[in-house]
């Protein structure tokens, strides 16, 4: 990452990294000195591309081929309170502006708004959606309703297009699904409803846990979805989404997450290293 285009925030050894270039985008999360666990991808050949360049965004759900990639490559507008507080937002062509809030918090963990606001001039059916892009090689973690004895179904998963579901790269271990991204051979997203709104993502000796709180399910997008998996040759993606809201001109819709990035013990042994991660997300989460 170049200096000077970028915004650093620290406190007890996280650090995020704000992009002032293009965004709303956090580009940069590390603990302790560790490596940038955002992933970095090119930045568009034109400036009217869209560009994925990786790291964490802020979209609107559901998914849409115009509105949802309006590029965002001219400079956030940036506002800060304080050395742990700052708000970065940016007015697309399809009339809904994006803002992104980061909050530090003590215990290396932060907090990270997900807002969207109608400038358009008519009303809108949508879902804040947050959604952060992180480096190739680890495993996605998403929990996957609840194990035990009874009559009537408890859980569901969405399925892309795209997505097979034999894909190799997808496993159940201990009511989590698993998605392994160096098994992946090309574009691959399940989603599904849980309560306990985290995901999280093993990487290198390194887990990344983000938190959002589920609200009542039944109007959520994506066939009731309020967590995504995302993951391609390039990278995975973490995504959390809000309730469909039917927003107004003029009016702002958002979800909070919280996040958390901690080194884990080393292992050749993927269950060792699924149980420890497991047990960290119960550590952090305090459940």
């Amino acid at each position: 990452m170049e200096p000077g285009k970028y915004a650093f925030f620290e406190r007890d050894n996280l650090e995020l990294g704000l992009s002032l270039n293009y965004g709303p985008r956090i580009s940069l999360i590390r603990y302790q000195g560790g490596p940038n666990l955002m992933v970095q991808m090119p930045e568009p050949a034109l400036p009217e591309d869209w560009a994925v360049y990786g790291g964490h965004r802020v979209w609107a759900a559901p998914e849409h081929p115009v509105r949802s990639y309006w590029p965002d490559n001219s400079p956030p507008l940036v506002q800060k309170d304080g050395d742990i507080k700052v708000s970065a937002w940016n007015v697309d062509g399809s009339g809904l502006r994006r803002t992104v809030g980061i909050e530090m918090l003590d215990a290396g963990s932060c907090l990270v708004r997900n807002e969207i606001t109608n400038f358009g001039e008519e009303s809108q059916v949508l879902a804040s959606w947050g959604i952060t892009s992180l480096i190739p090689g680890g495993i996605g973690l998403m929990p996957f309703g609840s194990c035990g004895k009874g009559l009537n179904p408890n859980r569901q998963l969405a399925f892309w297009p795209y997505t097979q579901i034999k894909d190799p790269s997808i496993e159940e271990f201990d009511c989590m699904i698993c998605v392994d991204q160096q098994k992946l051979t090309g574009k691959f997203k399940i989603g599904t409803w849980h309560e306990a709104g985290w995901l999280a993502y093993l990487v290198q000796d390194w887990l990344f846990v983000k938190r959002s709180e589920a609200r009542q399910p039944g109007n959520y997008p994506d066939l009731n979805s309020n967590l995504e998996i995302y993951g391609d040759l390039d990278m995975l993606e973490l995504e959390t989404l809000a309730p469909l809201t039917n927003l107004e001109p003029g009016e702002s819709m958002a979800h909070t997450e919280q996040w958390w990035l901690r080194q884990v013990a080393s292992s050749k042994d993927k269950t060792e290293r699924l149980e420890m991660a497991l047990d960290l997300v119960v550590a952090l989460l305090g459940d």
